[in-house]
């Protein structure tokens, strides 16, 4: 008989299996309190500082998180600069930026001359593999590139200067245009798993595909984009509610499996791009959140409706999370997104206790416009924009254990000896990495065999690849065969230990280990 693999039987029961991760979801409450702040002395304040200082936001717009540093970038328009932190710790610590992009020093916040140096409300941020900072220059209408940007000294009377630029045929240009290479208004960058640059161009309702984002000009013709969603000339930046239009479009973010979903946000809704890599010039949607389906575009306050969403970030199973900003909340949909229908509910609300209230506070637990959203080692950032900060979520990891036998004996004249034991995942809603360790010379005593619904898993078992996929608190209950080879070690008999481990994916130090006893009994004569 041909068994199903782990993988289809496991999705069979509403479950996933995946490969071994070290982070990924955990628990939340609705309205639950944050736990660290940047950009304001206490939760109760949300004013913008002026002038600006070294640690201080006016109405930020995005966040980033340098792959190859750790780093943090903080989109901050109002003032006219991007903002680099050394670490999470440095806002824990209550210590300012490091560095800034767009001015000369850390207390000014004027829109300069157009050039390589200055920016003019800049709205989005990415950082790619090779440590470039990918900034969309709204005001100025283009994209700038900051290669090395995480070791860039700036902000005490020197500026960093941009070396890569898109939407303009040179450093001192800012005109916005609707063609190949122009740009109106661009609001969010984001990088896919080929390192191609997607820059969102708002005001021409689409997506621009910059496949080789390396490429310098020749300060005499601009880059062309190489393709682009939501329209299907270059020159036209019409808005629409369709399956292949947006409507003024904010961020976009590829996922982990080179898909891409966008912000549109004047149609109150989330599109999906499978394959995005792949798309061809208009292409189509399959999947939307926040409505039912692709022609209806008006907003809502419920588990499955959206008001003016913007940000955009999955963690490391996959998991959707929107800033849905006019609602002034941040939904979690506990699920991978993948799996997710047209107009899914959504299983978590931030900055609001019920799914039916939008009222915008400043508090530990409200928000007021929150605009980017970027998750990174359990915690959950929100650029709280009209609060003029950002602010953290820390999340909660699920308690692993096991029900199993202590001890289990076997009479080596039987064919086999079958038991089972139970693995309990509790407190969090989390996913855990199951392996059984079995020694080698085991193999001489006994078969071991591992079934999980009658379905052979010993090798992802063994090989520490079994994936919970549990999202909640839940049991799986494993059954054990155990064949003896007829062969034992002196006259008691033989024995070995089977080992059961659980990690769970959210945070590693929550593990459970389990010993088992096989015991190998010679028959009686």
């Amino acid at each position: 008989m041909k068994f199903p693999t782990p993988s289809r039987l496991l999705l069979s029961f509403g479950l996933s299996l995946v490969a071994t991760i070290t982070i990924a979801n955990a628990q939340y409450t609705n309205g639950q309190n944050a736990n660290i702040l940047w950009g304001q002395g206490n939760f109760t304040t949300g004013t913008a500082a002026a002038p600006p200082s070294v640690g201080s936001f006016k109405a930020p717009t995005d966040f980033a998180i340098d792959p190859t540093t750790g780093k943090f970038f903080v989109a901050d328009p109002g003032n006219n600069r991007v903002l680099r932190f050394s670490s999470a710790n440095a806002f824990v610590n209550g210590a300012g930026a490091e560095a800034v992009f767009g001015q000369i020093n850390f207390t000014t916040a004027v829109v300069g001359a157009v050039s390589a140096t200055t920016t003019n409300a800049p709205a989005g941020v990415v950082v790619d593999s090779f440590g470039t900072l990918w900034v969309a220059d709204t005001g100025n209408n283009r994209v700038l590139g900051f290669q090395d940007a995480s070791t860039t000294n700036s902000g005490n009377g020197s500026s960093a200067a941009a070396t890569l630029l898109f939407g303009q045929i040179n450093f001192s240009d800012s005109a916005p245009a609707t063609t190949q290479s122009g740009m109106k208004s661009p609001t969010g960058v984001t990088i896919d798993g080929n390192g191609s640059l997607y820059v969102v161009d708002q005001g021409n309702n689409r997506i621009l595909k910059f496949t080789n984002p390396y490429v310098v000009g020749d300060g005499i013709t601009a880059i062309n984009a190489d393709s682009q969603l939501g329209q299907t000339n270059y020159l036209v930046g019409t808005p629409g509610t369709t399956n292949s239009t947006f409507k003024a479009p904010t961020f976009a973010k590829v996922d982990g499996s080179g898909n891409l979903w966008v912000s549109d946000t004047g149609n109150n809704r989330i599109l999906f791009f499978a394959s995005v890599a792949t798309q061809p010039i208009g292409g189509t949607a399959t999947k939307v959140i926040g409505q039912t389906d692709f022609v209806t575009g008006t907003a809502g306050t419920t588990q499955t409706t959206l008001s003016g969403p913007t940000g955009i970030t999955f963690d490391t199973l996959n998991r959707l999370y929107v800033a849905d900003t006019t609602n002034n909340r941040v939904l979690i949909y506990n699920a991978d997104a993948l799996s997710l229908g047209n107009g899914a509910s959504a299983s978590f609300v931030l900055g609001q206790t019920l799914f039916t209230t939008a009222g915008a506070s400043t508090t530990q637990s409200t928000l007021s416009a929150p605009f980017a959203i970027a998750y990174s080692n359990q915690q959950l950032w929100v650029v709280d924009k009209s609060n003029n900060r950002v602010i953290n979520f820390t999340l909660t990891p699920g308690t692993p254990s096991f029900i199993a036998p202590g001890v289990v004996k076997v009479n080596t004249s039987k064919k086999k000896r079958v038991f089972t034991y139970t693995f309990q995942g509790s407190n969090a809603s989390d996913s855990y990495t199951l392996r059984a360790s079995v020694p080698g010379s085991a193999s001489k005593l006994a078969k071991v065999t591992f079934l999980y619904n009658g379905v052979d898993v010993t090798s992802s078992l063994k090989a520490g690849t079994f994936s919970t996929g549990l999202f909640g608190p839940g049991q799986l209950t494993f059954t054990v065969q155990i064949k003896p080879t007829g062969k034992t070690v002196k006259t008691e008999g033989g024995k070995f230990v089977i080992t059961l481990t659980a990690v769970s994916e959210t945070n590693s130090s929550y593990s459970s280990q389990q010993a088992i006893t096989i015991k190998l009994l010679k028959a009686k004569h």
